[in-house]
């Protein structure tokens, strides 16, 4: 009786600490994953940046992005990066890692997060960008451009 006690003791505190660590918990993507994530990230952003097209940012949005001001002011958020920063130009090689996150309320989540040098028409700017893979499908998690002085 006490053993049974003492397993279901240690099952509850391993919920507890799952439910807690939540997405904090991750495992380094693999090289594969991390190139098919940076290979998706370079495409969603040539995309995008090459005229600030806001119906390619909200193709390519994930839900939860869709559901913030970025998401649903596209076309405000495309104008804006038109006037201030132009069309892409060209940009540099693209850094970063893939992780593996396991949650309770997405299971196995894979996220890429990426940042490469970019000159756009009129300045130049680090740009920072996110993807993730859910139910076998990458969407643009995050993306941000900060002017380099």
């Amino acid at each position: 009786m006490k053993k049974a006690i003492a397993v279901i003791a240690v099952v509850v505190v391993m919920l507890g600490a799952w439910a807690y660590l939540g997405e904090r918990f991750y495992m380094n993507g693999s090289d594969a994953e991390y190139e098919e994530g940076r290979a998706y990230a370079e495409e969603t952003m040539v995309a995008i940046m090459s005229a600030w097209d806001a119906s390619a940012l909200q193709q390519r949005a994930s839900a939860e992005l869709l559901k913030t001001r970025m998401g649903t002011e596209a076309d405000v958020f495309c104008s804006r990066n038109t006037s201030m920063l132009g069309p892409l130009v060209q940009y540099g090689d693209i850094g970063g890692y893939a992780r593996r996150y396991y949650t309770l309320t997405h299971g196995k989540l894979l996220r890429g997060d990426y940042s490469f040098d970019a000159e756009f028409q009129r300045l130049k700017a680090a740009v920072v960008v996110s993807v993730e893979k859910k139910s076998g499908s990458w969407k643009l998690a995050m993306l941000e451009c900060r002017q380099k002085r």
